[in-house]
C-alpha cells in the first residue's frame, strides 16, 4: 500500500504520524502491525506473536512511514516536504534555476 503525501504535508505532521504509528503498533493495532510488517525489513521476517512483541523504535516507525509514501528512507521524505535549502539553490546552474522556477 503506497500513500500520497497530503498537499500541506510538513515535517511536524510527518513526525506526529510516525509517533502515532509507533504507539498504535505498541498498542497492538492490527492496521499498524500490518503496516510495520509490510515496510520494515526486520519485521517482514516475523509473523504472529513474535511480530507483535517487537520493540519498535521511533526511527523504525519513521522508516516504515517513509516507505509508505514511496521513499526509501526518512531523510528523503523530509527533504521532499522541506524543499531545497538555500545553500543547495546557490549551486544550481542557470538552466536548473529556470526549470525550478
Amino acid at each position: 500500500m503506497s500513500m500520497s503525501l497530503p498537499a500541506r504535508a510538513n515535517a511536524e505532521f510527518l513526525r506526529k504520524q510516525s509517533k502515532d504509528l509507533r504507539q498504535d503498533f505498541a498498542d497492538g493495532d492490527d492496521a499498524a502491525v500490518v503496516r510495520i510488517h509490510e515496510f520494515l525489513p526486520r519485521a517482514g521476517k516475523l509473523e504472529g506473536e513474535p511480530l507483535r512483541a517487537l520493540e519498535l523504535s521511533l526511527q523504525e516507525a519513521q522508516h516504515a512511514l517513509a516507505c509508505e509514501y514511496g521513499f526509501s528512507k526518512w531523510e528523503e521524505l523530509m527533504a521532499a516536504v522541506d524543499g531545497p535549502r538555500f545553500d543547495e539553490l546557490q549551486r544550481l546552474t542557470d538552466r536548473e534555476a529556470q526549470i525550478l522556477m
